[in-house]
Parts: structure tokens; C-alpha cells; sequence
């Protein structure tokens, strides 16, 4: 019996050889091996992968590139499940959110202005358009004052004063009987300024925010933010929130001290932000951002472009724009995978994946008809108003909308033929700036309820009606003011 030296390689079986390559044992008629495919038609040396020295030196560097780029998506698409997965899991698990700064005092807030004032340009902190006054439309003319230039922004009124921006100053009037009780001029384009406990807080596009005593116009303190600013600034709980395109600001509104700013999408904003006790709202170019008014999280995102107001109201925060208008629940919160919906949307642009969930709002509706009157593609949308139970939408066309706050059904509409002014919600019904007239409507069915004729106005005129308790006061874009008790 013959015997095999320990490391010898033992000798095939009688149907099997051996491969030169490997060195294992393949079928004695097998052409190739199954192990290495290497060529078995003659006993030649093979070169691995079954070819030449040229060839294999020509296809070394495609193999090794079609690894390297498999091995390349595997390593990023795994980098970026880590990554938004543990960012899920830190924002929604792990941390809790640190508390953003206070300040020195929370007793400034506009939720304590009387409701019969007109602290800023929409009214209260939630931004509704509301007044706890009647108006006086069938009440005498107590006085007329003409202005010495053209009324540039809305005004706003406290119990003893109204604030009229002009194209180079800004200046208080008496209620009592419209004389002038202070004017300065000012470095820059205001926007609607804010009138809270005695104090008048404006927000200029040179990025300045300036705080002025109310009774006589001198300056109490001036922030500079370094931003072009837009927008009305809001007051609550002792915080001045001011919106910059692309960030958010909370000022302490007694000092002027710039307490934290929040990172906001966009680069452009008309509507002011809107507070309550657990959210800031805030309109950025392309969508609302809601965010955590105690941390400063953002805790949710509707798409919504072009938003001419937003609205806090009872249960939702309402945003109108041209086109929609939409209720959103302030409680709802964004899904744990958002932080990939760029890159979904990216594929879904490429047809690689399905349409990602947009965001869910409680309803969306649509503002304007689709048939549109001749020459009415570029009318002015008002901001809206919600007097606690449905939303109202105008614009210059004369068209008057409400929706129902809850389902987002239209209620009722009046057309009013010329409208020059956004709309008052008052206790005896809805307050309508018109062409020629103040006009009344009934907020329940919409109809005309009663009406106040006024000099007419040339086409796009801007008419302000300011109603407080001291009485009704029409501004007039050219520069008048009347007084109506």
C-alpha cells in the first residue's frame, strides 16, 4: 500500500485531477475548475480570475471600481440612517429642551391691554383683528384733522393716543380733539409699531428695534439686530418677539437686551409672529413654523406660501394667503423621519420614490374662486380676522369670505364691490373700510347691516378704521384723520 509523506498533496482518485491553480480536485473531464475557474484544457500556468497578465491588468481597476462604489453607497446610506436616527432619538427620547432666558419682568404683555384699544396693527397678541368697542357709525363728526404727509403704515391707538407713521417721522394725536402731542423723525422704514403699558416698541429696516415713552416720544432703549426687519414686533409675558427673515428674536421689553434668537427657514416675512402660552407661530417665506415658546424647539412645519396674516385662535392657528387658507392644530408635532424629507423629495423628483406625506393640518381651503373677475389677477389681500368662530378673507375686489374655523367650510360671502381697508371685528358686526363708506355687515349671515357715507377715495387708497372706546377714527392713506362719537 503506498503512503503519503506528511505535507505532500495525495494523489487524485481515477476520475479526478488536479488543478494547478488551486491545487484541489475537480472531475478529470471539467474544461475549467469550479473553485477557481481556471482553464483545465491544458496544464498551463492560469492566471488568477481565469485570465492574462494584460487582461487582468486591464480589468483589475473596474472590478475594484464597481466594489469601491457599492461599498460607498452602503457606507452613506448607513451614515445617514445613524445619523437622523440617533437625531430622532436625542430630540424625542433622550434631551428635554433647555429652557430659553426670561427676563427681568413678565408683567408687559399684550394680554393685558384693555380690548377696547388697538395696540398694533391687527389688534391683539393673536393677531385677530378684534376690539372690544363699538363703532360709532351713526355718531357726529367730533373733529377732521388733515395731516402733514402721506400715512405710510396702519395706526394703532391706546386710551389717550393715536400712532400715525409717516414716510420720514411718526407722531401721536390726541383722541380728545387730533392735535399733534409729539413728532420725531426717524432713521428708517418702520414697520406697524406696538403700544404695551405705556410704551412704543418699533422695529425699523435698518435693523434697529427701539423702544419710545408713549406720552412723550423719547427713546427708552434701542436694540441693534443687524437684520432688515419687516415685520410688527409682538408682546407677551415681558418678551418682545421680533421676526427677521430667516430668524426669531425675543427681546426683553423692559432693557432692550437681546435675550436668545431661533433659527427660521426663508428669507422674507410680512405677517407678524403670533404667541400664546405654549407656541410662537411665525410665517416664514415658503410655510408656518410653530415652535416651543418655553424652548425654542420647533415642534411642527405646514408648507403655506405667500401668507398675507396669521391668526391665533381658540383651538387653531389659522394662515391666510391669496390663494388658501388653513387651520393648524398648535399641539401636532412633525414625524420622527423629517429630517429626511429633503432627500425623499429628491428622489421622489427623480421618480425613485413615492410622493412623501405632506404634513397634516386640520383643513385647507381655498380663499379665492377659480373664476376670477377680469383684471383681478393682482388685488391686494387684506389680512384676515377670526371673531372666535369663523376666519375672514378680503381683498380690494370687494369680495368678503368666511370660513368656519373648525372645518374650514365657507360660511358665507358678500360682495361689497370696493373695499380700501382690512376689516374690523366689532360686538355689533363686522367693519368694512369700503371706496365711499364705512359698511357694517352682520357676522352671522353677512348682510348689511348699517352704513357710513365718507369722501370718496381714489382707487387703490388705503382706509384705516381704528375703533376704541374713546370712539371711531377713519385714517385715509392721503392724510386725514375723523373722529366719529
Amino acid at each position: 500500500m503506498a503512503s503519503t509523506s506528511a505535507g505532500a498533496t495525495p494523489p487524485p482518485s481515477a476520475n479526478q485531477r488536479i488543478c494547478p491553480r488551486c491545487g484541489r480536485e475537480v472531475l478529470a473531464t471539467s474544461i475549467r475548475c469550479r473553485f477557481c475557474m481556471a482553464d483545465l484544457r491544458d496544464d498551463r500556468p492560469q492566471p488568477r480570475y481565469g485570465r492574462s497578465t494584460p487582461e487582468r491588468r486591464r480589468w483589475f481597476p473596474q472590478i475594484r471600481h464597481r466594489w469601491s462604489r457599492r461599498r460607498g453607497f452602503a457606507v452613506i446610506f448607513l451614515a445617514l440612517v445613524l445619523f437622523y436616527g440617533g437625531r430622532w432619538a436625542w430630540v424625542h427620547h433622550i434631551s428635554t429642551g433647555q429652557p430659553l432666558p426670561l427676563p427681568a419682568s413678565d408683567a408687559v404683555g399684550m394680554a393685558e391691554v384693555p380690548a377696547a384699544t388697538w395696540p398694533s396693527a391687527n389688534g391683539g397678541r393673536n393677531q385677530a383683528r378684534v376690539t372690544g368697542a363699538s363703532p360709532r357709525l351713526d355718531g357726529e363728526v367730533a373733529w377732521e384733522v388733515t395731516l402733514p404727509n402721506v400715512v405710510m403704515r396702519t395706526p394703532v391707538a391706546d386710551e389717550e393716543r393715536m400712532y400715525i407713521v409717516y414716510l420720514d417721522s411718526f407722531g401721536a394725536y390726541s383722541l380728545d380733539d387730533g392735535s399733534e402731542v409729539w413728532r420725531i423723525s426717524r432713521p428708517g422704514m418702520l414697520s406697524p409699531p406696538t403700544v404695551v403699558g405705556g410704551r412704543l416698541y418699533m422695529a425699523l429696516r435698518t435693523g434697529q428695534v427701539t423702544a419710545l415713552d408713549s406720552a412723550t416720544g423719547e427713546y427708552v432703549w434701542t436694540a441693534r439686530l443687524d437684520e432688515e426687519l419687516f415685520t410688527s414686533p409682538i408682546v407677551f409675558r415681558g418678551i418682545l418677539y421680533v421676526y427677521a427673515p430667516g430668524r426669531l428674536y425675543g427681546i426683553d421689553a423692559n432693557n432692550g437686551d437681546v435675550l436668545w434668537s431661533i433659527d427660521v427657514e426663508g428669507n422674507w416675512g410680512e405677517a407678524a409672529p403670533v404667541v400664546d402660552e405654549g407656541h410662537v407661530a411665525v410665517a416664514a417665506r415658503k410655510a408656518v413654523v410653530v415652535f416651543d415658546r418655553e424652548t425654542g424647539g420647533r415642534t411642527f412645519r405646514h408648507p403655506h406660501t405667500s401668507i398675507t396674516g396669521l391668526i391665533f385662535g381658540t383651538d387653531f392657528i389659522y394662515s391666510v394667503s391669496p390663494a388658501f387658507a388653513a387651520g393648524i392644530d398648535p399641539e401636532s408635532t412633525l414625524p420622527w423621519w423629517e429630517g429626511t424629507r429633503l432627500y425623499w423629495n429628491w428622489l421622489w423628483a427623480f421618480g425613485a420614490a413615492p410622493e412623501p406625506p405632506r404634513p397634516e393640518v386640520e383643513w385647507v381651503s381655498r380663499v379665492r374662486p377659480s373664476d376670477l373677475r377680469a383684471g383681478t389677477a393682482f388685488t391686494l389681500v387684506f389680512r384676515p380676522a377670526f371673531d372666535g368662530e369663523r376666519i375672514i378673507a378680503s381683498d380690494t375686489t370687494g369680495l368678503v369670505r368666511t370660513y368656519h374655523g373648525t372645518t374650514g367650510v365657507l360660511d358665507w360671502e358678500a360682495d361689497l364691490e370696493a373695499i380700501h381697508g382690512a376689516p374690523t371685528v366689532t360686538p355689533d358686526g363686522l367693519l368694512v373700510p369700503r371706496q365711499e363708506s364705512l359698511a357694517l355687515l352682520d357676522l352671522q349671515t353677512g348682510e348689511l347691516i348699517a352704513e357710513r357715507p365718507l369722501e370718496r377715495l381714489r382707487t387703490r387708497v388705503k382706509r384705516w378704521a381704528v375703533v376704541v372706546e374713546r370712539g371711531t377714527f377713519v385714517v385715509d392713506e392721503p392724510g386725514t384723520i375723523l373722529a366719529l362719537r
